[in-house]
């Protein structure tokens, strides 16, 4: 990760009706004392901002004056690598995952715990204690020290609504759920999707304290918030940042990371993109054709960036292609997943390996459940399709053809769903005829 995208609250933009949400929970405190749900979760897509959510609330929204006296914010991030910026306090915390390694979880957990309980107690010696003597040891410091009426502790712990289930399992018995309980703790979970089922009820969060954090672009035109976070992370006039968002929402960018890493790639390849008159529709001619390669292997490289897949390096390649694959549809299910892939690798896919593809796709967390139907996050979806488009345009019709021959042979096969698969086929038909995706 470049410096370029590490936090700086100066290109913090938009966030201020989620930061107002916060705010008032904390202010109602008071309510949350006799509650034992205190727990504040906040949901978005890869790229929507959420560690910086959390950055922004525990570096500069807790550090203001109003908050210093009354509050202690602490910051735990779970990633699947190093954080280059830990920043400049001693309370944030860093746990690298293990994905798949009990042990590994286990000692990930251990060693956070004795990393919060120095911070708090420097000569209090954990070298031997478990996982278990820590939790006490924690608790007891924070009712014995929470001990001030207008006093609050908050732990906020970053992604971890993706972590793996087992990790999650270790941080609800041995931090959450028994911080949870404490009169004057509040808890702030993020991450993509929801909290999995808890059989601890304090870990449950309010029906007013789930927050989400949505694009920045609505109805299909960019906000003022793109261009404002454009302007502000390039050192761009007005005039120039409105028409560089312009470029950037067409090519799918309509959240944060992503806007962010598209923006300097407008910029750079300004002369390979087409300069678009204000009145023109959405839909209008790709960029020059051939692309150079240069321009898609840096296409590539946001692509990558943002699906950020783990594991080895060939595992991540094939399941891109799974996402490459998909993104053309409007959703799918294991059937559509079937077809699109056989088509893709001209091999066909068994049932087994059509379940085993799926279960991938699942534990990378970019895919959602909704009206019936799997969906590739929006915050990656069309910037995938987009790349595809541009930058392999055979596959793109390959896909696109055995979309629409599937929902075809579908509409005469099942009379009953017969109007909503000829609606999809005719969206893969309009594809085909290079109108309907373009920059």
């Amino acid at each position: 990760m470049s410096n370029s995208f590490l936090y700086d609250e100066k290109l913090f933009v938009n966030r201020e009706r989620e930061i107002r949400q916060i705010c008032e929970l904390i202010d109602k405190f008071k309510e949350l004392v006799n509650s034992r749900q205190k727990v504040i979760a906040v949901h978005g897509q890869r790229g929507a901002g959420k560690t910086w959510f959390s950055l922004h609330l525990h570096r500069t929204v807790f550090k203001r004056p109003e908050y210093q006296e009354r509050l202690e914010s602490c910051l735990v991030a779970l990633s699947p690598a190093p954080v280059p910026d830990r920043g400049p306090q001693n309370d944030e915390f860093l746990v690298v995952l293990s994905p798949g390694n009990k042990q590994s979880d286990e000692a990930a957990v251990l060693e956070l715990l004795k990393q919060l309980i120095k911070r708090y107690s420097p000569q209090h010696n954990v070298s031997t204690y478990d996982l278990y003597e820590c939790s006490s040891w924690l608790v007891r410091y924070l009712s014995s020290n929470n001990n001030n009426d207008t006093h609050l502790f908050v732990l906020i712990v970053d992604s971890y609504m993706e972590s793996p289930a087992p990790l999650q399992k270790l941080l609800e018995t041995y931090l959450l759920a028994p911080l949870a309980p404490l009169d004057r703790c509040l808890l702030i979970l993020t991450g993509r999707g929801g909290l999995r089922p808890s059989m601890n009820l304090s870990l449950l969060p309010r029906s007013d304290a789930t927050i989400a954090l949505a694009s920045f672009v609505s109805d299909g035109v960019g906000s003022d918030a793109v261009a404002d976070l454009i302007r502000t992370a390039l050192q761009v006039e007005k005039q120039d940042a409105d028409k560089m968002a312009k470029t950037v929402t067409k090519l799918g960018g309509s959240y944060p990371l992503a806007i962010r890493q598209l923006a300097d790639f407008v910029k750079k390849f300004a002369s390979e993109l087409h300069t678009l008159p204000p009145a023109s529709p959405l839909h209008t001619l790709p960029p020059v054709s051939p692309p150079t390669p240069e321009f898609c292997q840096e296409f590539s490289t946001i692509v990558d960036n943002l699906l950020s897949l783990s594991g080895p390096d060939a595992e991540r390649k094939r399941t891109r292609t799974y996402f490459e694959a998909l993104c053309i549809l409007d959703g799918f299910r294991e059937v559509e997943l079937k077809e699109l892939l056989s088509a893709q690798s001209q091999s066909p896919l068994s049932n087994a390996e059509a379940r085993a593809v799926m279960s991938t796709l699942l534990q990378t967390a970019l895919i959602e459940f909704r009206d019936n139907r799997y969906h590739i996050h929006d915050s990656i979806q069309p910037i995938l399709e987009k790349y595809l488009y541009i930058c392999k345009p055979e596959t793109w019709d390959t896909l696109q053809g055995t979309a629409a021959a599937m929902y075809e042979k579908w509409a005469g096969g099942y009379p009953q769903h017969r109007l909503e698969f000829e609606r999809r086929r005719q969206r893969h038909i309009d594809a085909l005829g290079k109108t309907a995706l373009a920059v």
